[in-house]
């Protein structure tokens, strides 16, 4: 059972999953009755709706020919409601998609192709602003759509006068480093690693934000509502939340400090320790990723960089003078 509060409603889902499918794969009842090969699993959603002081109950049924339990199940459901809120939706409304009268030839498959190039450009330029105002802003102004696609050239890591990129057929050039503020790609590298999780975990039992927290508490375990959300930079209260929807599926729990009976330190379940070890490939998958062409030199000699850039930011928060790096964790 999961449960979501947004948009002025709460949606109580119930998922339910049966393997005994053996009855629908029987003789058909007419010839243009379908056959099912392969089926599975039939599944239920029952979503309960409370807005306005109003509730509402809607079950949706689903075959599948893979064998999911209740957790997976709804696991894939809302991956495949995200791929509508977060593709099918976008192109309709920003795009005005659903209204476009082209039928002939491959004209359909190719402004299709167009548009979603388009909304990845979109996307990934700045300023964060919706995909409809970035469309009307690059429309009315030259110099916003050409800031748009700058943003798509791939600077290369080395110092070179001009470097061709066979694999994707345009040039690439060397940075100019005077160019490049340090906080503004700090910051872009974060968002880019961040939108990277987002995808890999859509069609995992639980969001980013879960992620984070089971492995925080996997490197400190014990740690405080409060101290996590300082860790995460957000508010106590929105902590909380991820917590209960933890707590209720069995995967972390909340101990009484032997020192402050007021205060509550979060543990890893078992289960837990299970889910990240089912998430691990996905966190190397990311890792190659934004390494991928880096020397191991170099890639050293940035960590060590990174550790002195947060030790030092680290000692300015607590107030602390600015000395050699400290071990970080």
């Amino acid at each position: 059972m999961t449960t979501d509060a947004d948009h002025g409603r709460i949606e109580v889902r119930r998922h339910v999953v049966s393997h005994s499918a053996d009855w629908m794969l029987s003789g058909r009842r007419h010839p243009d009755e379908a056959s099912l090969p392969g089926l599975a699993m039939i599944g239920m959603v029952e979503a309960t709706v409370t807005r306005d002081g109003r509730t509402s109950t809607l079950r949706r049924f689903y075959l599948s020919s893979a064998r999911l339990d209740a957790v997976r199940f709804a696991a894939v459901v809302r991956a495949h409601w995200r791929i509508e809120n977060s593709l099918h939706w976008v192109l309709d409304v920003g795009f005005d998609e659903d209204r476009a009268r082209n039928r002939r030839d491959n004209g359909p498959e190719n402004l299709t192709t167009l548009r979603k190039l388009a909304l990845n450009v979109l996307r990934s330029a700045r300023p964060e602003i919706s995909i409809r105002r970035k469309r009307k802003r690059s429309g009315w102004s030259d110099k916003f759509a050409r800031s748009v696609l700058r943003q798509m050239r791939k600077p290369c890591l080395r110092i070179s006068v001009r470097l061709t990129d066979r694999n994707s057929g345009y040039y690439c050039q060397a940075v100019d480093n005077a160019r490049y503020d340090i906080l503004v790609l700090l910051n872009d590298v974060a968002r880019l690693i961040r939108t990277e999780a987002d995808k890999r975990v859509r069609a995992a039992v639980i969001s980013r934000a879960q992620w984070i927290i089971l492995t925080r508490l996997q490197r400190t375990p014990g740690l405080s509502q409060r101290e996590l959300a300082e860790i995460l930079e957000v508010e106590p209260i929105s902590v909380g939340r991820l917590v209960d929807r933890l707590e209720a599926r069995g995967l972390v729990e909340r101990r009484p400090d032997a020192g402050d009976r007021r205060i509550w330190r979060l543990h890893l379940l078992a289960p837990a320790e299970a889910v990240l070890v089912e998430l691990e490939p996905q966190r190397e998958g990311i890792r190659r990723l934004v390494t991928e062409g880096i020397d191991p030199t170099a890639l050293a000699a940035m960590v060590e960089v990174l550790l002195q850039m947060k030790a030092n930011a680290g000692a300015r928060r607590r107030g602390e003078p600015l000395g050699e790096m400290k071990e970080a964790g």
